[in-house]
């Protein structure tokens, strides 16, 4: 592949990796990729200190098997942050963001046997058909922003996806643009729900400093390759009094033994707790102005799918009510907001 430099309204994104040509809809004519082909472009690094707290004691947490690979995780013997390691190149990652199985997924009609259903499910099971649930998980997001951030704000979605939550900033009246990795969900966003999305890579973009009245990170909660790195980035960028909004999973969360599988997959690089990412968040100066249960639009046929019960899935099916809209509290995942200190009062 070739290495170029995208410019953009949002700065410069240095060694992007080029993208594949998009047309149609998600999943047309990208990477469409072998289980052959996934596993020769597998690789992982060493993780040398802990993000959070840069502690090197560490205990092995668990481990799957992903591609014939098999895949490790460690638990901070410190703040207790689990971390994948070695993890996942980036190089590997944005080659999974970009492949036709990640966003596009499996039709209904043929879903995999369960021996295989764990390596199969890249992503999503199929973005596409979730339009409803995602638009209205979007509009839930803007109320809660909106209470700490008024309308006419600049607000940027960092791992925007096809551009739900920026659809609805736009109605409620927030200049909104996004950032993405994968070409197909950027075109998605642009041709189907006219949002201003940028290729590229949040972590290598050259933002001015105070660039945003507000930042936002939805279901990315796992997924940086550096989330002290990405988040900082984050802090410099927004202005003071700044909003930053992101949701995440409390890994040791009492309710986690009863969701399965739910997040632990190949591209999960560290799980949050409670009390580490409350820590992580004041080492960077941001406060807390609100930490609460998320609600979540989904179905039973999606909920099936990310926590691997293919009883619930079955039973859904059989009843006809596998895409029926539900609004569920998420137990164990909180939506979180932080504020960027303002400038010192200058004294005269």
């Amino acid at each position: 592949m070739q290495v170029i430099k995208v410019a953009s309204s949002l700065g410069v994104v240095e060694n992007q990796t080029e993208p594949q040509t998009i047309q149609g809809g998600i999943g047309e004519e990208i990477c469409n990729w072998s289980r052959s082909d996934w596993t020769s472009s597998i690789d992982f690094e060493e993780v040398p200190t802990c993000y959070v707290c840069a502690s090197t004691k560490r205990i092995p947490a668990f481990e799957k098997s992903f591609f014939d690979h098999s895949f490790h995780w460690v638990r901070c013997s410190d703040c207790g942050l689990v971390f994948q390691s070695p993890r996942l190149t980036k190089e590997s990652l944005d080659l999974i963001y970009n492949s036709e199985l990640y966003w596009h997924g499996r039709s209904d009609a043929n879903p995999p046997s369960a021996e295989s259903a764990e390596e199969l499910r890249l992503g999503y099971n199929n973005y596409e058909m979730g339009h409803p649930y995602r638009m209205a998980q979007a509009r839930q997001r803007v109320r809660a922003l909106s209470r700490h951030l008024p309308p006419g704000s600049r607000v940027l979605e960092v791992g925007c996806a096809a551009g739900f939550f920026l659809a609805a900033l736009k109605q409620a009246g927030y200049d909104a643009t996004g950032i993405e990795l994968s070409a197909a969900m950027a075109e998605y966003g642009r041709s189907r729900l006219d949002v201003d999305i940028q290729l590229g890579d949040f972590d290598q973009l050259e933002i001015p400093p105070e660039s945003y009245d507000g930042i936002t990170a939805w279901g990315c909660d796992s997924n940086f390759h550096d989330v002290r790195e990405t988040y900082s980035h984050m802090v410099e960028a927004l202005r003071p009094g700044g909003i930053l909004a992101f949701n995440y999973f409390d890994f040791d969360h009492p309710a986690r033994i009863l969701q399965g599988s739910f997040k632990q997959v190949y591209n999960a690089i560290y799980y949050f707790n409670r009390s580490n990412v409350t820590r992580l968040l004041n080492s960077l100066g941001l406060e807390i102005v609100s930490h609460s249960t998320e609600f979540q639009y989904t179905c039973l046929e999606e909920v099936a799918s990310m926590t691997g019960r293919r009883g619930l899935q079955t039973l859904a099916r059989t009843l006809g009510i596998q895409r029926s809209m539900l609004r569920l509290p998420i137990v164990g995942s909180y939506l979180l907001l932080a504020r960027k200190p303002p400038h010192p009062a200058r004294r005269h």
